[in-house]
């Protein structure tokens, strides 16, 4: 056994890899068939067993470490990519790092740093800062995705969401205390941002940079961010997609709905099928809903004849649906098409 074999490959099964070979170069093809289809199946059930005692217990206890064991046995592995920097060593790691930090650094350096002093029109406010109560950052704790990967502040979300409690009352705090002298912790200005390719060959100008910012960072930016956002929700246009929770593209792109119909200062109830004066009518102009019940109630009637003679059933009319759905009317009966039974 060496150091590089996968997990599930045992002495058995490499010993019938290497008879395999040797019927192989031998060119035994009937044992060399054989061989194969035995290693094949073997290799199945040593995967199965694998994962069925190693792998499966890690999907509740540690999801990472079952994704990494799952490619592993599904043989997928992610070719290894390198991002080119101007005038950098590829092998340098710590160079490469580095360039791509001053590319993306150089976005937000190219503007000057806002003055609060130029903002008279704001500052001072008229009103003090909205303050949060430790229960109201409880439930903003108690509500972290335990999965979402962590920031470089290196606490794991999961064990904020269960000291939840004991977190609530400090935290709360430090993040009034924030607002109200307007200064932003150091340690949450940090992320750590992952360099995403657009397009391969990576190159330094196409990246998309993934920040992961600190856990208590992002918790109190989301509470500044719905504060922002139910005092301008008024003043948004309509027209505005991006951006928006529960909006996206596709709403862009659809016609906007109708507006209602009143009567009466009531709105009508909008309906697909109506009967009107004996009539069925259906929103998109077809006539199937009256064919259909003009059909069943012709079928279901009797004559009776004048001498007194037993029921005799009318003929089953049968409408020509295509001509009907055609011209968007009600047409006569063919005579072709009666039957009788």
């Amino acid at each position: 056994m060496n150091l590089t074999d996968k997990a599930w490959i045992t002495t058995a099964i490499k010993c019938l890899i290497r008879k395999r070979q040797k019927a192989f170069n031998q060119q035994n093809d009937e044992v060399w068939k054989r061989l194969r289809n035995k290693v094949i199946h073997s290799i199945k059930i040593a995967k199965k067993a694998h994962y069925a005692n190693k792998v499966q217990q890690l999907k509740q206890e540690n999801s990472a470490k079952w994704y990494k064991e799952l490619k592993s046995v599904c043989n997928i592995a992610k070719p290894p990519s390198s991002i080119h920097v101007p005038n950098v060593d590829p092998a340098d790691h710590q160079a490469v790092a580095d360039g791509i930090n001053k590319h993306l650094s150089s976005v937000s350096q190219q503007s000057p740093p806002v003055c609060t002093e130029d903002l008279p029109a704001y500052l001072p406010a008229p009103a003090p800062p909205p303050q949060i109560q430790p229960w109201e950052m409880y439930n903003e704790l108690n509500r972290i995705r335990v999965r979402k990967a962590g920031g470089p502040d290196g606490i794991a979300p999961r064990l904020v969401k269960m000291f939840a409690c004991e977190l609530a009352d400090p935290l709360a705090d430090v993040f009034n205390s924030s607002l109200k002298e307007g200064v932003v912790p150091t340690q949450w200005k940090e992320a750590v941002v992952a360099p995403i390719p657009k397009e391969l060959p990576a190159v330094v100008d196409k990246l998309r940079p993934i920040s992961l910012t600190a856990i208590f960072a992002k918790i109190c930016e989301g509470l500044v961010a719905k504060w922002v956002t139910s005092d301008v929700w008024t003043n948004i246009d309509r027209r505005q997609f991006g951006a928006i929770k529960r909006s996206s593209t596709t709403h862009c792109l659809s016609p906007p709905p109708p507006p209602p119909i009143t009567l009466g200062g009531k709105p009508l109830l909008a309906v697909v099928v109506a009967k009107v004066l004996g009539i069925w009518l259906q929103s998109n102009l077809k006539w199937d809903k009256q064919v259909c019940e003009s059909t069943k109630k012709a079928n279901k009637l009797r004559a009776r004849n004048f001498e007194g003679k037993e029921e005799q059933p009318l003929p089953k009319i049968c409408y020509q649906h295509g001509e009907i759905r055609e011209n968007c009317r009600p047409v006569a009966p063919n005579p072709t098409s009666i039957t009788w039974t």
